[in-house]
């Protein structure tokens, strides 16, 4: 949970994969960590950064959207949906193993 318009950063280097509005996750980012190994998932953002791209090469730390409550999210319930799957062979932004984020972003400390 956080405030409407908090903004929201990458939490590691890589390329930003996919921009997507689904209907349960609202605006939504897919990123790439620079291995290709893992994607980070951003979602029920208000909106993008300015001049985000699919494709762009991010670094940690990068704005890349504001905290909202597009998609299936209560309206009053700003809040940033994060994940991070295992990305598969074929590299499909959408489809991955759910790992626990916590073994990933340590070892970017």
């Amino acid at each position: 949970m956080a405030a409407r318009g908090t903004p929201v950063r990458a939490v590691d280097d890589g390329t930003l994969a996919k921009l997507f509005h689904s209907v349960p996750g609202g605006l939504t980012v897919y990123q790439f960590d620079p291995t290709g190994q893992l994607s980070y998932y951003y979602a029920h953002l208000d909106r993008y950064a300015d001049g985000l791209h699919e494709g762009m090469a991010l670094k940690r730390g990068d704005l890349i959207g504001y905290v909202g409550s597009t998609g299936n999210a209560s309206p009053s319930a700003p809040h940033l949906h994060f994940a991070v799957f295992r990305l598969g062979p074929e590299k499909h932004w959408w489809q991955g193993s759910p790992i626990n984020p916590y073994p990933a972003l340590r070892r970017l400390r």
